[in-house]
């Protein structure tokens, strides 16, 4: 059995900008296209939604999601230095992009 990442994390296009995300995957049958509890800027205490195919690579530490869901929760700014080396992923959710998910490293597609 492939282990698979219990929180993952990737920014995704929001107005002009970026918005910066920490996904807590659901525990079950995770197949391509799992569901994961979405914390974001703009989605505090969490949202559920579906992940970016290939999620597996955005794995990161389980301690280091906790406290930047922490911060997200409490309205503080993650460090640029991080969110900076975050993949961008472009979502189903957003008709102006691929209809499936695509991510790539500092923006390329």
């Amino acid at each position: 059995m492939v282990d698979r990442p219990d929180y993952i994390v990737f920014r995704v296009p929001d107005g002009d900008g970026l918005l910066t995300v920490v996904a807590a995957l659901e525990p079950g049958e995770r197949g391509s296209f799992p569901w994961a509890k979405w914390y974001s800027e703009s989605a505090p205490s969490g949202e559920f939604r579906k992940v970016p195919g290939g999620y597996a690579r955005f794995a990161i530490n389980d301690a280091v999601a906790s406290t930047m869901i922490e911060a997200i929760g409490a309205g503080r700014s993650l460090p640029d230095q991080l969110i900076e080396q975050l993949p961008i992923c472009w979502g189903p959710e957003r008709r102006s992009y691929p209809s499936e998910y695509a991510c790539g490293r500092r923006g390329a597609r």
